[in-house]
């Protein structure tokens, strides 16, 4: 996993990332791409959100609707 873009604000973080793994390398769509959110609270991550990105999703979909072919 890599991070980028991290910012935080109060209790409340958000970066972007990229996730590397066989599954998605296999779909030949490697690295998938994340917008994360986190809620801080004594220094730990006490809540954490992340999902495709708007532009990742198409790729996700249609490699999913290949491999099913």
């Amino acid at each position: 996993v890599e991070v980028n873009d991290l910012m935080v604000d109060g209790v409340r973080a958000t970066f972007t990332c990229l996730y590397y793994g066989d599954h998605f390398e296999q779909l030949g769509i490697s690295p998938a791409e994340f917008d994360g959110s986190a809620i801080l609270r004594d220094g730990k991550i006490r809540v954490l959100v992340w999902s495709y990105t708007e532009a990742y999703e198409p790729r996700l979909k249609a490699a999913f609707a290949k491999a099913a072919n």
